[in-house]
């Protein structure tokens, strides 16, 4: 009896034999009906699924981190 081991497992153990792997027609529709594919932020470089929601995160970022270092700066001035 030979034991056929799976390359991604660490450690090595026997593959299951297809026991639990989706079917080719289930994984052709899990693909048609998956989220579009990530896209990437042209500021930072990050990949998301919602381009528009993460600018609008990105943007709300960058405000408040301004508008922290404008209070930090005047408390310094003022102190």
């Amino acid at each position: 009896m030979s034991v056929t081991l799976c390359a991604v497992d660490y450690p090595p153990r026997p593959c299951h034999g297809g026991i639990g792997t989706t079917s080719p027609r289930k994984r052709s529709i899990m693909e048609s009906t998956s989220q579009p594919s990530p896209r990437e932020c042209p500021d930072c470089h990050a990949l998301t699924a919602d381009l528009e929601a993460h600018k609008l995160w990105h943007s709300r970022l960058v405000h408040d981190i301004a508008t922290a270092v404008d209070k930090d700066i005047s408390r310094r001035a003022h102190t």
